[in-house]
């Protein structure tokens, strides 16, 4: 921030300092999340959007127990477009796919499972421990 004298046949009258910001003349104006979806939608970390389900709000003496309990559940939006745009008026994870995040992950768990030790099988106890069939 640095402070400017105005000229005294400036057009604007009383004022003899100005205060200016250098950052205002150089920026583009900011991005602004979509105030209503962020009441309504959570971007979870791998980039899925939840919302609450309709019709969970009131009148529910007549609906049955277990619609009850569904609908007291979050979902997903599942179509790729809309969670996309979704993503992207709430400024959160806009370039994250869902589904390249699932398939990396699928990905890293079965390479995992290809390279086990042979010594870290099941119901082998610790590893470095001598196993069931160990004699003594």
């Amino acid at each position: 921030m640095w402070i400017r004298a105005v000229d005294a046949e400036s057009s604007v009258p009383d004022q003899g300092l100005e205060i200016e910001d250098e950052q205002d003349c150089d920026t583009m104006p900011k991005m602004k999340t979509h105030k209503g979806m962020k009441k309504r939608f959570t971007v979870s970390a791998n980039g899925k959007v939840r919302h609450k389900r309709c019709g969970s709000s009131h009148l529910m003496s007549h609906k049955s127990g277990k619609q009850v309990r569904r609908l007291r559940k979050k979902s997903t939006i599942d179509v790729a477009a809309e969670s996309r745009r979704i993503r992207s008026a709430l400024h959160e994870r806009d370039r994250v796919n869902p589904d390249d995040v699932s398939a990396q992950k699928h990905a890293f768990l079965a390479h995992q499972a290809e390279h086990v030790h042979p010594d870290h099988g099941h119901g082998e106890g610790r590893p470095g421990e001598p196993g069931p069939a160990s004699s003594q």
